[in-house]
């Protein structure tokens, strides 16, 4: 009996217990889901309040922009550096009173100007240019009863005078852009009408413009890794631009790599440029710097140092005395004062002994033969001149001039010249030992001038530094089409000044080419810019090693009237030693309305690591330290009025900067490795083993170009905004 109630009392016990057990369950069920429930709420006013300061902050930023091409006292050449800021200033605290508003939930707004306290420029550019940076900050708040949630958005924005163009990685202004194939663009784009197609052309044979591409190979599609830009909502093109975003192919996919579609977003501020003026302005603004501009400067008394050059041919031109028959020989033997005026041919040369001369005027030709140290003051001449060092040091610390063409030849020593050297036919310099060329003396510009041609060579072996302007060309169209200016440029150089081709652009090109320069790891540099009144060529060894072995380094802008052409040539920055931290320039290169044509990079080069990076946007992995690249990119920006057509199929094109045509652009491009066939074409490569490797062309935006002052490139009306960072905390 006892045991019948123990019995009857623990199963009481245990209903009790699950009884309890289970209500707390129920508990914690019900206090869990109601917790979620709130968590849920909490979630999406944290969600509301993000989209709510980043929806103010894009409204100030559209309204800034809008500001600043509102009136004619933002226009740039009405701003000065002095102003700028105090201008952005007033027109941002107009937004602030406008879109701050507790009430509404817009607790707070601010902004700074960021653009030396974060090291953008120092405060030596910031005083030189009206380029700004500006942080814009924006609070949104919940009510207490929701929380008391607060997120604050923070956005960068880059106020810059540079043309539109340099906003973008690609973009075709008017024309069409045309993505055949793969190519991978890790920056905004910007197109009023876009193709895209599966299948990348490229040539199986050499290139030929006028017959076109002969082949295609089936790819994945093209990568757009940031946003797609537009100025005019033109109704047809703006509807084939959303109908290829909204898109699929037969196999249900989207037209872009792995469905990543880009956002469509109006550029309402893009300002066109002025391509013809501004070639004609800057040309005439880097002339106007230049101690000779012409071949008039040669024998018409003008100011300054044109006027000694003119002065000193129309003393030798004049001197009197009957022409001898025989050459005249001064051999070991000092020339000065009257001694140096001479009529007829003459001969300077020494053996034993050091050579000092004052001015030389020679009504003839002169010819100098260095085998021992010789030092000149002014050379003037009315016929030709040759100055050659066999095993000398030859200093020229005056002018050389002649109405014949100079030849200045160095086989083995020193020579250096300090100041203009000009004629009215041929420059010619060969270094094949240790050259220097500056300008030193007087306020202008110390330069080297030929009225025909200017050629410079610089053998393997040599070392040659150039610290002058080059000019050279008529005015009147010769029936040779030749070159203008060719630099061959072999061991170790270093120029720095501008470049001009004067004349018809028919026949005033403009020609550097560089040859293996990284086999003897000897640099190459130019600073300066570049002015082709014709066609420009920047050019490699189209022969030898298998990887690409010619390196130009460059801080410039270079134009050319006519066609740009870039091949077999490795470009990358030159650092600048003037700015904090030797800030690494680039190459900005602008071409007229005959084009531009890239060609023959890195060709059938591959990465080492071949595999693609998504958390890169698929960029080479170390695209921040170039050094560890067996591929180097190509620094620069490269703008043409006319069109394009680029192919990285058998080459390879890694670009640091922008691609931008004022009329048409298309880039071919596949994925993965090119292999030679037995033809030495590119073999065919599937779809399939294509995917998940780099694309062989590659343009990685570099917004460092919006921070730089380029006082040569062409000028808009109005600053632009580059919007940049943006975060959420």
């Amino acid at each position: 009996m006892n045991l019948m109630h123990n019995n009857k009392g623990n199963a009481l016990l245990l209903v009790l217990l699950i009884t309890v057990i289970f209500t707390a369950l129920g508990l914690s069920i019900i206090a869990s889901t109601l917790g979620g429930t709130k968590r849920t709420e909490i979630r999406k006013e944290e969600i509301a309040k993000a989209f709510a300061s980043i929806k103010v902050i894009d409204q100030i930023t559209a309204d800034l922009s809008a500001e600043l091409q509102s009136s004619p006292k933002y226009e740039i050449a009405k701003l000065t550096t002095g102003s700028v800021s105090a201008q952005i200033d007033e027109i941002l605290t107009t937004l602030k009173m406008r879109y701050e508003d507790p009430i509404k939930g817009i607790e707070k707004i601010d902004f700074k100007d960021v653009t030396t306290a974060k090291g953008y420029l120092t405060p030596a550019e910031f005083n030189n240019t009206l380029t700004r940076v500006y942080e814009i900050y924006v609070t949104a708040k919940t009510g207490e009863e929701k929380g008391n949630i607060r997120r604050t958005a923070t956005k960068r924005l880059i106020i810059s005078p540079l043309p539109s163009f340099l906003k973008y990685a690609v973009g075709a202004e008017d024309g069409k852009l045309i993505l055949n194939g793969s190519p991978n663009i890790n920056g905004n784009i910007f197109a009023n009408q876009l193709l895209i197609s599966k299948n990348a052309k490229y040539y199986s044979g050499a290139y030929d413009p006028e017959k076109g591409p002969d082949k295609k190979m089936a790819t994945p599609y093209p990568s757009i890794m940031k946003d797609l830009y537009a100025s005019e909502f033109n109704s047809r093109h703006l509807q084939e631009i959303l109908d290829l975003l909204r898109s699929r192919d037969e196999e249900g996919k989207t037209y872009f790599y792995k469905d990543k579609v880009p956002a469509l977003k109006n550029d309402s501020q893009y300002q066109e440029i002025d391509f013809e003026g501004a070639f004609e302005e800057e040309q005439r603004k880097a002339l106007g710097k230049v101690a000779v501009p012409n071949k008039d400067s040669l024998s018409t008394a003008v100011p300054s140092l044109q006027n000694d050059i003119a002065k000193g041919i129309e003393v030798a031109k004049s001197l009197p005395g009957p022409i001898p028959e025989k050459t005249i020989v001064f051999n070991d033997q000092d020339v000065l004062g009257e001694a140096g005026k001479h009529v007829g041919d003459l001969i300077i040369t020494n053996t034993n002994k050091k050579i000092i001369a004052d001015d030389l005027y020679v009504h003839g030709d002169l010819l100098i033969v260095a085998n021992q140290s010789m030092t000149f003051n002014n050379i003037y001449a009315t016929g030709t001149v040759k100055i050659i060092s066999y095993n000398g040091n030859l200093s020229i610390a005056g002018n050389i001039a002649s109405q014949g063409a100079i030849t200045l030849m160095n086989n083995k020593g020193t020579v250096e010249t300090k100041k203009a050297i000009a004629t009215e036919q041929t420059l010619t310099i060969t270094n094949k030992d240790t050259m220097f060329i500056s300008n030193e003396g007087t306020p202008k510009k110390q330069n080297l001038f030929a009225a025909e041609k200017i050629n410079i060579t610089n053998e393997t072996d040599g070392k040659l530094v150039l610290t002058n302007d080059l000019v050279a060309g008529k005015l009147e169209e010769r029936e040779n089409k030749e070159d203008t200016i060719v630099l061959t440029l072999n061991g170790q150089a270093k120029i720095k000044g501008n470049i001009l081709s004067l004349g018809n652009e028919n026949n005033n090109n403009i020609t550097l080419l560089i040859y293996d320069n990284l086999d003897e790891k000897l640099e190459t540099s130019f600073k300066g810019n570049v002015y082709a009144k014709g066609k420009l060529i920047l050019r490699g060894n189209t022969e030898g090693t298998a990887k690409e072995n010619d390196e130009l380094k460059v801080d410039g802008v270079m134009y050319a009237s006519g066609e740009a052409m870039v091949s077999n040539l490795n470009i990358v920055g030159l650092e600048d030693e003037d700015t904090m931290n030797n800030q690494i320039k680039q190459l900005i290169l602008l071409s007229g309305e005959a084009g531009l044509v890239i060609t023959r990079i890195n060709e059938f080069n591959n990465y080492e690591e071949l595999e693609e990076t998504p958390n890169t946007n698929y960029v080479p992995a170390d695209h921040v330290d170039d050094s560890k690249l067996n591929i180097k990119p190509i620094k620069g920006f490269f703008y043409t009025e006319g069109e394009a057509e680029l192919y990285g199929v058998g080459s390879l094109f890694y670009v640091d900067g922008g691609l931008f045509a004022k009329s048409q652009l298309e880039i071919n491009a596949i994925r993965g490795k090119t292999e030679k066939d037995s033809d030495g074409k590119p073999e065919e490569v599937s779809v399939k083993d294509q995917e998940g490797f780099y694309s062989r062309f590659i343009v990685n935006y570099n917004e460092d170009v919006l921070l730089q002052n380029f006082e040569t490139l062409p000028k808009v009306k109005y600053l632009s905004i580059y919007p940049d960072d943006l975060t959420v905390e």
